[in-house]
């Protein structure tokens, strides 16, 4: 833009200058790249406000995925911890069911602790009474397995040849007949002889 030919038209015949009209004709000839300075300096002022504000912003976002990232840590952390006690708690209950099948076999105790150290547990299940899911299939593998380990439980009789000593020590016939005819007398008079 020619400034110098634009102030030539708007100078007078007596060399004065009419500033209005020159602003005007400035303005128009410049158009909207014409600011004043006051607006100028609102906008730069606005600017600066602006870049503040985004910086802050954009600090606060980075503190914030910090923070984020720190509670997926803690969380994801947590979160595996609550995952392993539960699945220590579950261990322990199918052990103890295992255990109980293992005594209602009459297992030694030391003999229990053996058996159990050397059993996988993986595959155990409880259902929701806390029982093992396939009770009779391990009971059979039980008595399979371990049946040296099972006491065998044989049921006799007395030996007739040795009878049992009495609660008093009394063994011979005499004696039985004679506490018995004391008893008889106590409970219903003398006995008549005949």
């Amino acid at each position: 833009m020619d400034f110098e030919a634009l102030i030539r038209k708007h100078v007078g015949e007596d060399g004065k200058v009419d500033v209005d009209k020159l602003a005007t004709a400035i303005s128009s000839a410049v158009g909207r790249e014409f600011v004043d300075k006051k607006r100028y300096n609102d906008k730069l002022s606005e600017i600066e406000t602006l870049n503040a504000e985004k910086q802050t912003a954009e600090d606060s976002a980075a503190a914030s995925a910090t923070w984020k990232q720190k509670h997926d840590a803690l969380k994801k952390t947590f979160d595996e911890y609550k995952a392993d006690v539960a699945s220590k708690a579950t261990l322990a209950s199918v052990k103890a069911a295992h255990r109980k099948l293992l005594a209602d076999e009459k297992i030694d105790a030391a003999d229990i602790d053996l058996i159990m150290a050397g059993t996988d547990y993986s595959g155990m299940k409880l259902d929701d009474k806390g029982e093992l899911t396939d009770a009779e299939s391990i009971k059979a593998d039980i008595k399979k397995k371990y049946a040296r380990y099972i006491p065998e439980v044989k049921s006799k009789g007395d030996n007739p040849a040795t009878p049992p000593k009495s609660d008093n020590g009394v063994t011979d016939g005499d004696a039985i007949r004679a506490m018995t005819a004391k008893w008889h007398a106590s409970r219903y008079g003398e006995a008549k002889t005949e």
